[in-house]
């Protein structure tokens, strides 16, 4: 099954282009079709968030173009050749706390898919999932200019006022790119029936992610863990809203088995023992999010 992956931090963990290409063309991911490659700037000063940025746009712009420069690497010039796995490599962007008049058109010609206005505590812009703000002034000016530069706004590690204030005044879609119910886990990070429901009817997807503190009360989570909050937000909402955001390289506290694209097959097969069809499932993994970003 080919998959969409809406949240994926290797853009920010992975260092260098030589390891990022040898990740995309692992055989872990042959069956990643679209990526979007988060960076993580929370920790980063605005100069090297920038910096990032545009490094990782580069990255991006060479890898989608087929001209990535040759390495001293025989074996990985070979892969680079034959094993472009992932046909999609798009661009997010995780808290933008460093924002300003001065660097904003920075990250506008950086093309991200999606940019998230904070992480998980409140910034100049907004009230992060552990924090108690609200969107401020200033966010409603950056929520603008981007939404006008057609970048999506991702309300993943927004607390509840945030999302809220987005929702009154985006004119997009609702999204979130990474995410669980929180009716069946009670962690600020996921969201209440009534914001799936908003995303819902707006025509916006979630991205389901593989967090075990989002899946399960217990200290280890396990793949029938993501079927259930799969199933819990196609059943109860609809399946045309919900895709993967699997959060790899932004937590070590993944479901068993559940290391890598290759083990998403375990995934699709729970799925199809709980009554899923091949058309649900295809949605599911790849073709709302593609319908979404129009690709």
């Amino acid at each position: 099954m080919e998959i969409f992956d809406l949240h994926n931090d290797f853009l920010t963990k992975i260092k260098s282009d030589k390891a990022k290409v040898k990740y995309l063309c692992s055989k872990k991911c042959d069956n990643l079709k679209t990526l979007i490659g988060a960076v993580w700037t929370t920790e980063m000063s605005s100069e090297k968030a920038i910096e990032t940025i545009e490094n990782c746009y580069d990255f991006d712009y060479q890898y989608n173009e087929n001209v990535l420069r040759s390495f001293d690497d025989k074996k990985l010039n070979q892969n680079i050749n034959q094993n472009f796995k992932v046909q999609n490599l798009l661009l997010g962007i995780e808290d933008m706390h460093f924002i300003n008049a001065t660097n904003i058109l920075r990250v506008i010609n950086a093309h991200p898919a999606y940019c998230g206005l904070t992480w998980n505590y409140d910034n100049i812009l907004a009230g992060g999932a552990h924090g108690a703000g609200t969107l401020t002034p200033y966010g409603i000016e950056v929520l603008e200019e981007l939404e006008q530069n057609d970048i999506q706004i991702d309300t993943a590690h927004l607390n509840e006022k945030s999302f809220m204030a987005v929702a009154k005044l985006t004119t997009r879609p609702l999204f979130c790119s990474h995410t669980a119910a929180r009716s069946l886990v009670d962690n600020p990070r996921n969201l209440k029936d009534y914001q799936l429901k908003m995303i819902e009817e707006s025509g916006g997807i979630v991205g389901i992610a593989l967090v075990s503190s989002f899946l399960t009360e217990g200290k280890k989570s396990y793949i029938n863990d993501v079927a259930r909050h799969i199933d819990y937000v196609a059943s109860r909402f609809s399946p045309d809203c919900v895709c993967l955001g699997t959060d790899f390289f932004g937590t070590r506290n993944l479901p068993k088995k559940m290391k890598s694209y290759h083990n998403l097959d375990l995934l699709e097969n729970r799925l199809r023992l709980i009554g899923y069809d091949t058309e649900t499932i295809e949605k599911i993994f790849y073709k709302n999010a593609e319908k979404f970003f129009n690709i």
